[in-house]
């Protein structure tokens, strides 16, 4: 193990434990996981990828299906001008609970993939809780929406809080059932002793604990008011972030002397969830969202047989295409910011709490956009003051969810040290910006763009606002294909014209004509009353790639005052131009500190650290692993066409008698010794002989007989190689049997 944590940065010294590396945080996640064995992931002990994919599912579900309350228009005001208005007024409840109960959806699956940082395996019996835990879940959405029409109404609170409570009662009795079941724990603290484990459980168990408390008095101040209950089920939404700011608090308080397994707390402390997690349940809540509208047309506005059986079928989809129209314009927004967030989230390695709090941001508002399309149906083309009221929702709503993906990326950009992986970093200077960095800047300003200038545009009047709304759904995929072209055209080209981190060689640069920045030339070239000519140049190989432009041919970024950096020595010069004649056998120095770096790698590789190295793939030919609790066995089996004798008794043509056990000799009966010669005289002594072994092996199953079997491997030292008992057999066996 400790040379897996140097090989990630963490410090290994007990006693001087200083930080972990943050970089590499993510170490924790799989890594360690990957070391265990095939044989425990045997039985009921599996990987909890499976579990977290369908938790996924679910929790994306809930949460879309939230909106289906507040999605369809309905107005009974005979007044359309106001029809609107009084549409928003109205649900103004179920508008607060559609993000409240957003916001509660998440975090129960945040807690859910923070809990599993620490329980990495699930058994029958954490399924069982989890599968609880959903179904109390997939209730929430009808509480939720029972809340927003009566919130009045104590029986409606009272049943979502008694659901959360459910919840977080799951929780704990999961927490404690896997906390004495190391095997579903993660690798890193299955060594843990009981003390450590039960110490990390209380820090554990503090969160839903909390959150239980806050339920119950959220489900008691209802007698006061319902607003007061809505409050505390809003502070239940911050848990995830109060939890990581006491162990952060924590963490800075306890020194590193004094905290057991830091590195690991240290992980958890963090509450960083993988990027594929993210990405899973996002990718699952806009399917739902994007398919939101046809429900409706297959469901509500399906052609009714009466209709159709009086008008005609045709009459009848010919009625019906504003619904189509608007359920393919609804479903390109959604597929547009779903693509922005693809392409910004392909960036991050892990999710911190800010990260995810705007990825929650995104999706609710992203659920808005069946709403947005519906208002566009309802009141866009009406030329009324609600056509303008619709258009200026239907904007914000794209505004706000495509300004999610911007802050995302922005935040990424100023933090990338830290989140996004070594591939995706780039200059933070403007100037020096790959062209991939500018293009994805590009893409999440795209979108804002044109649903801000539709937001503007409503301020006119109604015609105007409707043509501005038609020419930015227009404009916005037209400049994604256009951007395309101009960032990242990748047509007709090769890998090789297209990868920007491979070398152009015999690329060659004049010196500049601005006089400073020809003296820094100079100065790298280093030599002695040297001035150049207009023939001088310098290679492409000693500048620094940030410098360079890549397209047919390489060029300089001249606003970047380009400065040769790479000396001569960095770089593999050939010594002549006459090539040398390839050989197979290394010089006697190079061969000798060969072998010995060979040896000291073998050395290095084949060490063992401790038990968990030990594991199938190293059996040795024709043995196999079987893993315990606190040893391993490499065993072989040997099947043979016999089956072996166990208890035996052998009568020679002289009727003499000799007993043996699983190949061992065993003594006879004193009562049989007094017959003369120790011959069979009858065959009832035949009985009395088995049942004589039968007592043997009872009351000696691990004396003489384990002896007897053992003297063929080995003696014993510093002692009499032979026990009394041993003796006493063999003299018994010599002067009573032949």
């Amino acid at each position: 193990m400790s040379d897996l944590k140097r090989d990630i940065g963490v410090s290994t010294d007990n006693t001087e434990i200083v930080t972990v590396d943050k970089k590499k945080a993510d170490y924790f996640h799989e890594n360690l996981t990957k070391m265990v064995s095939g044989n425990r992931q045997l039985g009921d002990i599996v990987s909890s990828d499976r579990m977290l994919g369908y938790t996924d599912s679910i929790m994306a579900t809930c949460a879309t299906f939230l909106v289906i309350p507040i999605k369809k228009i309905h107005t009974t005001n005979a007044n359309q001008t106001l029809a609107l208005s009084s549409f928003i007024d109205d649900m103004q409840a179920e508008f607060i609970m559609f993000f409240l109960g957003f916001a509660v959806v998440l975090t129960i699956w945040e807690n859910i993939n923070v809990r599993t940082m620490v329980v990495k395996r699930v058994d029958d019996y954490v399924l069982t809780f989890v599968i609880l835990e959903m179904l109390a879940t997939t209730v929430l959405p009808f509480s939720l929406a029972l809340q927003g029409n009566y919130p009045s109404e104590k029986v409606s609170i009272i049943l979502t809080c008694c659901v959360l409570g459910f919840i977080q009662i799951l929780d704990i009795l999961l927490i404690c059932y896997a906390i004495e079941t190391p095997r579903t724990l993660h690798i890193e603290i299955q060594t843990w002793s009981k003390t450590e484990l039960r110490r990390f459980r209380n820090i554990v168990l503090i969160r839903p604990l909390l959150s239980l408390v806050l339920v119950v008095i959220g489900g008691v101040l209802c007698l006061v008011h319902y607003a007061v209950s809505w409050g505390f089920i809003a502070i239940l939404t911050l848990m995830p972030t109060i939890r990581n700011l006491f162990l952060y608090v924590r963490r800075r308080m306890k020194t590193s002397k004094k905290m057991e397994k830091y590195e690991f707390y240290f992980f958890f402390s963090k509450g960083n969830i993988p990027n594929e997690r993210i990405e899973v349940m996002s990718d699952a809540a806009v399917a739902v969202i994007a398919c939101l509208l046809i429900l409706d047309i297959t469901t509500d506005e399906f052609p009714l047989s009466n209709i159709v059986s009086e008008k005609g079928l045709k009459h009848v989809l010919e009625n019906m295409k504003s619904e189509f129209y608007t359920f393919l314009a609804t479903f390109a927004m959604v597929s547009t910011l779903w693509y922005v967030n693809h392409c910004v989230l392909h960036l991050f390695r892990t999710i911190n709490t800010v990260a995810l709090y705007l990825q929650k941001f995104f999706l609710a508002f992203s659920c808005l956009c069946p709403l947005a399309g519906n208002m566009i149906l309802k009141y866009g083309a009406k030329g009324n003051a609600s056509s303008i009221t619709s258009i200026r929702y239907a904007g914000l709503i794209v505004f706000c969810a495509s300004m999610a993906n911007f802050f995302l990326f922005f935040y990424g950009f100023l933090t990338q040290e830290k989140y996004w992986f070594e591939w995706a970093k780039c200059d933070r200077s403007f100037k020096a910006m790959p062209r991939q960095c500018l293009y994805i800047v590009f893409k999440t300003l795209n979108v804002p763009f044109w649903s801000l200038l539709c937001t503007l545009g409503s301020l006119g009047s109604p015609k105007f606002s409707f043509f501005v709304l038609c020419t930015c759904f227009i404009a916005s995929p037209l400049t994604f294909f256009f951007a395309k072209l101009a960032f990242m055209n990748h047509i007709g080209k090769n890998n090789q014209s297209c990868d920007t981190n491979i070398n152009i060689v015999g690329a060659v640069f004049s010196f500049p004509k601005d006089t400073v920045l020809e003296k820094k030339w100079m100065k790298f070239v280093n030599r002695k009353d040297w001035k150049p000519s207009k023939h001088s140049v310098i290679c492409v190989e000693h500048f620094e790639k940030k410098y360079l432009n890549y397209g047919k041919r390489v060029t300089l970024k001249y606003e970047l005052n380009h400065v040769p950096t790479i000396y001569s020595d960095e770089i593999s010069i050939p010594s002549s131009i006459i090539p040398k004649i390839p050989t197979f056998r290394k010089p006697p120095t190079d061969r000798h500190s060969t072998i010995l770096d060979e040896i000291h790698t073998f050395q290095e590789m084949d060490k063992i650290k401790n038990i968990y190295m030990l594991h199938e793939s190293i059996s040795p030919n024709g043995f196999s692993l079987q893993r315990y609790e606190s040893f391993v066995l490499y065993y072989c089996l040997f099947f043979v066409d016999t089956t072996p004798f166990i208890e035996s008794i052998r009568i020679n043509n002289n009727l003499h008698v000799k007993l043996h056990y699983k190949s061992s000799p065993l003594p006879i009966p004193k009562w049989f010794s007094t017959i003369k010669n120790c011959k069979l005289k009858s065959l009832s002594i035949l009985n009395n002989l088995v049942s004589f072994m039968h007592n043997l092996v009872e009351e000696n199953s691990y004396g003489l007989i384990n002896e007897l079997s053992n003297l063929i491997f080995y003696k014993s030292k510093g002692g009499p190689p032979y026990s009394s008992q041993v003796l006493s057999f063999a003299l018994m066996q010599r002067y009573s049997s032949f």
